[in-house]
């Protein structure tokens, strides 16, 4: 298993997605990270929030919007990690 060590920009994205209610999951797919080292910077920062009493639909609704909005954000949001940006987007 090869270490990939955290990008300087990694963890304020990860917060910023995070504070735009993207999910733990959805941020760890999105940056190709586990979902421990997403849910440990979040810890670190404590914005981890409890979305269990939800019902099923809303949150399978809500899912579907913020991946369609990940998707469209990709590129910027690369470009910002790896520092030629200046703003997340």
């Amino acid at each position: 298993m090869v270490r990939i060590n955290r990008l300087p920009r990694e963890a304020a994205a990860i917060i910023i997605l995070r504070r735009k209610q993207q999910s733990i999951n959805q941020i760890a797919n999105f940056l190709g990270r586990s979902y421990s080292f997403v849910y440990r910077i979040l810890k670190k920062n404590l914005l981890i929030s409890d979305l269990r009493k939800l019902p099923n639909r809303i949150k399978l609704l809500a899912a579907a919007r913020q991946h369609q909005i990940m998707l469209k954000l990709w590129q910027k949001w690369q470009n910002f990690i790896l520092g030629e940006g200046e703003k997340p987007p």
